[in-house]
């Protein structure tokens, strides 16, 4: 058994440089959505879920990985990357891993860069993000949950 399981879902590359530094903070197991096996949630104590933000919730892949998640008390941290970094998008996903019994015990957005349709006419939002001041922010993040739960 290990102590925490950290699954991301990345298509630039924003999410999975924080679920990496999650990772190393924690010492914790870190694999894509891709390549998860429900054996390795099953040994996991703790486990982090968490993408870049895609019309305002996490990505698809990560709804349809906990959808096939069996029902169970396990404890849960979610995080994501965002041009806004707000925890209000993780609402959805917070709900689906509630009714499945899950306890969610910390939840971190980061700023990622955004070209969502309306940003790009700008050239985009949080350009250059995430950076070393998110990177600090998920590593104080972690070590909250170690100070609490490892």
């Amino acid at each position: 058994m290990f102590d925490v399981l950290i699954i991301y879902h990345s298509c630039s590359g924003r999410s999975k440089k924080i679920a990496l530094i999650m990772g190393s903070t924690l010492k914790a197991l870190v694999v894509p959505v891709s390549n998860f096996k429900i054996e390795q949630f099953r040994k996991a104590k703790i486990v982090g879920i968490g993408s870049g933000i895609y019309y305002f919730r996490h990505h698809k892949e990560i709804f349809k990985l906990v959808s096939k998640l069996p029902e169970c008390k396990k404890k849960i941290f979610v995080f994501s990357t965002s041009g806004l970094s707000s925890t209000v998008f993780h609402k959805k996903l917070h709900s689906l891993l509630k009714r499945k019994g899950y306890e969610i015990i910390g939840k971190l957005a980061v700023r990622g860069f955004n070209q969502y349709i309306l940003f790009r006419l700008i050239g985009g939002i949080s350009k250059g993000c995430p950076n070393e001041d998110d990177f600090k922010k998920t590593r104080e993040f972690c070590e909250s949950l170690k100070g609490k739960y490892l």
